[in-house]
């Protein structure tokens, strides 16, 4: 209301669009120093708030003192983000330097001058990246029904150590129309870890939702789905072969139906196969018993016949689909796998890292990978790898261009090490390799080689000399060559890590030497090994390699007790990790995880965030220049760095060509698209009178008024106009102002107090005086004082303070609090012990006229609890906490002896608080005008099926809800209860949910016609002997008004089962 509006938090949206900029070496190879000076080394891709190292060679000694300066600037060089002075000491240096955590991410010019004996001013792009932490999103399942609690677990991280992270995390959720449902600002513990739980509601958008955690520049999001769905009680499996050829003549395979609790599925299976596509194969179908596990095999002659095998057919699997179906309850699971075509056997593919680049007058090196088309080795290979070395890439067989022939063994392991010696050094355009497996012409993959480009023919080629080996441990040493090196160079290298920039650099004459493998190399670093020629050509090569560390140094082990429970049993859990370890657990159904994965942490999710950034291809760069960009390195020199051909990393807008960025915008208040399409939808439904139609059902029919006027809608209206955040747009005015006419006019006609009461406030709220002094007079009127206590009565308890709460809010508009005590009181006894009232709707009315209440700035109570052999308990009461209820059950802690409660209050404002005291509570009496009949149409040992039949003895209800028990050991079938409410058939049933063990179906309203609606429930797990379950029938807006009726399942209630296939025995 008024006085108790919700302020939403701000978004801040910035866009940022930045294009790739060519300049990261900033020499010209047109005219190149005859001298070249310096080189400066380091990464492009830089972290707010993270140390990274760059590095400085004086390629000749100067004569004095060098002064280095390092700024970050704008494109446009209009600010300086940082800057970092040095004075280099020697002829080679690592410069430590840190970003302020302050600066935005973008792009930017990494500019670097000297001065003093040497003088350059040289600049290259660098992005400045999120990376600092590493925020993990935990989920409890992945998929959720209307109703049920998401329970999130956001863990902040330092990167690269892995250590707990303080500070503040933001966490967003939003729905699948991308509006934001909550929103937390919280601080991250000790551990790093900020702990969340949001309730879906009962009538939620269906689909993916999505959870975003923001910790500084850093962002994670995880998505979660909301559906409609019944929990699969068995798993099913497909296995068959990953490919097949043309060679095969038939597919077999095997198909396995388990239960969660491991017992064998009965039934029948049918099982499809067909092109992925769709087409041309004719689909297949076959249909067979199953007890647990059923082979099959299927005739592919007519499937592989040639005419079905087009060039595109390994890119067309066939599919098999597969539909358990269990006979005793006729529920299906389905399963699918994939078959991947191939027209051989063998698959022959360069290694991941190898070369696609030939450098003339060297050798060449590179891995071959020779396995199934799966990736599963070849077992007892006796062939050999053939490879012909072409300028032709034609078929295999053809001589034409061919430079020469080789011929390799195939190991255990399938991966083969070639070895080309000096390939030519003439040849302008690419070379092939073509490659066949032994006498299998089909296997023939031909793979391009470009040159490599230099101006003066110079190259360089390392190689590790221990390729193939599992990847090093820091402490370790690996061991490289150097090829075409001149014997009078001085070899130039240094290993960049893309977290830590430099960390490692040197020269050395010798063509082989070793790199010393530290921490700071993991997990991937890049060694550059160069040198500059006499004509001023910078002469590079790189090669990456990994480093083996263990990421997860706390070692974590989870253990039962046992490996077997029955349901109701406890279950004991042992952790076992360091000392002090933050343990978080999560317990969850076996049957969700089958549904629907993917909500869990994982080692691999931390093992990726840690590892290396994707770079671009090493291997198929064809130049210094472009393989420097690759590996993430810039290199500012005045020696030439050739780019040769490689269009993709060239930029054709000027290096000084500002980066393109979108203005701030702030919004205070969303999502405000949401309220402006409701306010113009509201605006459509007014009457020419001013007073609004109905489009649809009332559910809740106090809305209509006892008078059945037009008056309550009209002024629902007007208080959602008025009080919905807007822009003063015309319509809006225009319409609200229409609407207080109408209500004027028909004000004096209204007799019933609800209908008042909500026009009174309306009145109010549009600035209508005069009319709404003589309603409130009215009002007042109708009120009945007793007890020192005022309320207006209006048939039912729910309807009563509802209405009350309305005339709170009036008195609180008009500025009488002090007249309003025996309004406050009387509402406050209407509260239950959880604090609220009767319905959700008279408990959020009442909530807010209380809130309206003496609140002031300076309300801050002090409320003490004490009494004998009792802890004291206290709350401090303030303006930001005073709608909020603070519950104790005493009853937990209640000692012997204790005969009484001293409740003190200390401060300035009110605070209301309530004693409840329950023991021995009756049931209630219930003279309802609901009726409720359950029959049972189907008891068997795994399937119930009830007919909820309810109707009403007096008159037409609003809104109703027929709640149906599920017994202990069954589950309701949520895809049959979904198709009783798309079809149609059952009278003003809207949907139907599953919630705190029971079916709940709801319904516009109940007349004196019985309505009757099936629901089904499936046996889950072991259990029998059930103990008596009801049907309830409730009105929604007063549920005081229900009934209620035993369902009888004596069979089930007298009997126990361990499994469904029990009851037929």
């Amino acid at each position: 209301m008024v006085c108790f509006k919700s302020v939403s938090a701000a978004v801040l949206l910035t866009l940022v669009v930045a294009a790739l900029n060519g300049s990261v070496l900033s020499s010209t190879c047109k005219q190149p120093s005859p001298s070249p000076s310096h080189v400066v080394t380091f990464a492009t891709t830089l972290r707010a708030g993270v140390p990274f190292n760059a590095s400085v060679s004086l390629l000749k000694d100067p004569s004095g003192p060098v002064h280095l300066h390092f700024a970050l600037k704008d494109h446009n060089g209009s600010k300086t983000h940082f800057s970092h002075e040095v004075t280099m000491e020697g002829l080679s240096s690592t410069i430590a330097l840190t970003l302020p955590d302050r600066v935005p991410l973008g792009s930017y010019l990494m500019v670097v001058k000297a001065k003093g004996a040497l003088t350059f001013h040289q600049s290259a792009t660098v992005s400045v990246e999120s990376g600092s932490s590493l925020l993990l999103i935990q989920t409890d399942k992945a998929i959720y029904r209307a109703g049920q609690n998401v329970s999130i677990r956001v863990i902040a991280l330092q990167l690269p150590s892995l250590t707990p992270k303080e500070g503040q995390v933001t966490i967003e959720i939003t729905d699948p129309q991308s509006n934001k449902v909550n929103r937390w600002v919280e601080n991250a513990t000790g551990y790093g870890v900020v702990s969340k739980q949001i309730a879906i509601s009962e009538f939620p958008l269906l689909g993916s939702w999505t959870v975003k955690a923001m910790m500084g520049s850093d962002t994670e999001q995880k998505s979660f789905s909301v559906q409609e769905y019944l929990l699969p009680l068995f798993a099913v499996k497909i296995n068959v072969t990953s490919y097949i050829t043309v060679k095969d003549t038939s597919v077999g395979g095997r198909i396995t139906a388990i239960y969660t609790y491991g017992k064998r599925v009965k039934g029948e299976v049918s099982i499809t196969l067909r092109r992925k596509s769709g087409g041309p194969v004719p689909n297949r179908l076959t249909t067979m018993k199953v007890d647990g596990e059923v082979g099959f095999d299927l005739d592919m002659k007519e499937y592989l016949n040639t005419r079905y095998l087009s060039p595109t057919s390994e890119d067309d699997p066939l599919v098999v689909e597969c539909n358990v179906t269990e006979t005793l309850t006729g529920r299906v699971v389905s399963a699918r796998e994939e078959i991947g075509m191939t027209k051989s056997a063998v698959q022959i593919r360069l290694a991941k890292g190898s070369p696609r680049t030939f450098k003339p007058g060297m050798d060449y090196n590179a891995q071959v990978h020779v396995a199934r088309p799966d990736g599963s080795p070849l077992d007892g290979s006796t062939q050999s790898l053939s490879v012909i070395v072409s300028e032709d890439p034609s078929h295999f067989w053809s001589r034409q261009g061919s430079i020469s022939a080789h011929t390799f063994a195939v190991p255990a392991n399938g991966i083969v090490s070639l070895h080309i010696p000096t390939l030519p050094d003439k040849r302008e355009g690419a070379i092939f390799l073509k490659m066949t497996y032994g006498d299998d012409v089909d296997s023939l993959v031909t793979v391009e080689l470009n040159r490599f480009h230099s101006h003066s023919h110079s190259y360089l080629q390392i190689r590790r000399l221990d390729e193939g080996q599992s990847a090093p441990q820091p402490g370790s040493e690996i061991a490289y060559s150097c090829e075409g090196v001149p014997s009078e160079q001085t070899l130039h290298f240094q290993v960049v890590n893309e977290r830590s920039g430099v960390v490692s650099m040197g020269t050395t004459t010798v063509r082989t030497f070793l790199v010393d493998v530290s921490d700071a190399m993991a997990p991937r670093s890049t060694l550059i090994v160069y040198y500059v020629t006499s004509a001023g050509e910078l002469v590079v090569d790189v090669a990456s390699f990994d480093v083996a560390r263990d990421v997860l140094a706390n070692k974590v082990s989870v253990t039962f007790d046992t490996e077997e429970r029955l349901p109701g049993g406890k279950t004991s859990v042992r952790v076992k990790a360091a000392p002090h370890s933050y343990v978080g657990l999560l317990a969850v159904d076996q049957s969700v995880l089958l549904f629907k994965s993917g909500n869990d942490l994982s080692i691999e999710q931390v093992t990726a965030a840690v590892g290396a950034k994707s770079t671009l291809p090493i291997a198929e760069m064809t130049s210094a220049r472009a393989t420097l960009q690759a590996v993430g390195v810039a290199m500012l020199s005045d020696a030439c760095i050739p780019h040769g051909l490689d269009a993709v990393f060239e930029d054709s807008r000027d290096a000084a060509s500002p980066m393109v960025r979108a203005p701030l915008r702030t919004r205070k208040h969303f999502p405000e698209n949401v309220l402006s399409t409701a306010q113009q939808w509201l605006i459509q439904q007014q009457n020419e009178d001013g007073s609004f139609k109905e489009p649809g059902k009332v559910i809740h029919s106090e809305m209509k008024g006892g008078m059945k006027s037009p008056a309550s809608l009209t002024a629902y209206v007007v208080i959602g106009l008025l009080e919905g955040e807007h822009h003063p747009w015309e319509n809006v005015t225009r319409a609200v102002d229409r609407a207080a006419t109408f209500l004027e006019s028909h004000v004096a006609s209204v007799q019933d107090a609800y209908s008042l009461a909500i026009t009174t406030y309306a009145l109010h709220l549009a600035g209508r005086n005069s009319s709404a002094d003589r309603a409130f007079v009215r009002l007042n009127a109708m009120a009945k004082v007793e007890g020192g206590t005022k309320h207006w009565p209006s048939g039912l308890t729910s309807h009563s303070v509802e209405t009350t709460a309305y005339v709170l809010i009036v008195y609180s508009y008009r500025g009488m609090a002090k007249e309003a005590a025996g309004i406050v009181q009387w509402l406050i006894s209407q509260r239950s012990a959880l604090g609220g009232f009767r319905s959700t709707q008279d408990t959020v009315m009442a909530l807010q006229a209380l809130s309206c209440q003496g609140l002031s700035e300076a309300m801050r109570v002090r409320v003490q609890v004490r009494g004998d052999h009792l802890n004291e308990r206290s709350w401090q009461v303030t303006k930001d906490n005073s709608s909020l209820a603070e519950p104790w059950e005493v009853e937990k802690h209640w000692p012997p002896g204790l005969v009484a409660l001293n409740i003190t209050a200390q401060g300035t404002g009110k605070a209301h608080v309530q004693v409840v005291v329950s023991y021995n509570s009756p049931a209630q009496t219930n003279s309802s005008r609901l009726v409720i009949r359950p029959v049972v149409l189907q008891e068997t040992a795994c399937a119930i099926t009830v007919n909820a039949c309810a109707m009403s003895t007096n008159g037409t209800t609003g809104m109703a809800l027929v709640q149906v028990e599920i017994p202990t050991g069954f589950t309701a079938n949520a895809v049959e209860l979904k198709k009783v409410v798309d079809d149609k058939k059952h009278r003003d049933l809207q949907r139907t949910e599953v919630k705190d063990g029971k079916i709940v179906l709801y319904f516009d309203k109940l007349d004196s016609q019985e309505n009757c609606v099936p629901v089904y429930m499936d046996r889950e797990h072991i259990g029998g002997k059930l103990a008596q379950v009801y049907a309830h029938v409730v009105d929604y807006y007063s549920p005081e008004i229900r009934q209620s009726a035993p369902i009888r399942l004596d069979k089930l209630q007298n009997s126990f089962f361990k499994t469904c296939q029990d009851s037929d025995s």
